[in-house]
């Protein structure tokens, strides 16, 4: 077979076809960790600018509380970072969540806080090791209060006054 002035076996013909498809999946490959990459540090900062630290966090209104980090854990969140409560509160490591955490022991849907009738609850969402409010694992939902601690993998979480 002539290709291009080559004269080239269909053994040969394979070959350079294999390489060309091999070169063309490394390209792809080397695409799709790019878009991911970048996807995954756009949410990443999205995810950063929500944070509200302590002294940032609305003091009066109708925010009644607010969750502050006692301890980050292996998510590097500083303690004293804060989020005010809003209902309904996700957290998880989706990076769609309300309070972001990226713990490796968290779930993506870890748990919620809501508001119902002036009292907040926190239940866990299914996550795979579970929620622990002032030492006793959540099983339903569960009612908490300013001062409690709320346990999330490595991070620990106080619920304070505004």
């Amino acid at each position: 077979m002539s290709l291009g002035g080559w004269d080239l076996t269909p053994d040969e013909v394979l070959y350079l076809v294999l390489r060309v498809a091999l070169i063309a999946l490394i390209l792809l490959f080397i695409v799709i960790v790019v878009r991911i990459s970048v996807r995954e540090l756009a949410a990443l900062a999205s995810a950063s600018a929500r944070r509200v630290p302590v002294a940032d966090a609305p003091a009066t209104g109708n925010v009644p509380g607010m969750l502050v980090v006692l301890d980050g854990g292996r998510s590097g969140i500083p303690s004293g970072s804060a989020w005010p409560l809003v209902s309904p509160l996700s957290i998880g490591r989706r990076t769609g969540s309300d309070v972001w955490i990226d713990d490796p022991f968290l779930s993506a849907n870890h748990a919620e806080i809501v508001e119902d009738g002036g009292e907040w609850w926190i239940r866990d969402t299914a996550s795979t090791n579970g929620t622990v409010l002032n030492g006793t694992p959540v099983a339903a939902l569960t009612m908490i209060r300013v001062g409690d601690i709320v346990e999330l993998g490595d991070v620990r979480l106080q619920v304070a006054r505004d």
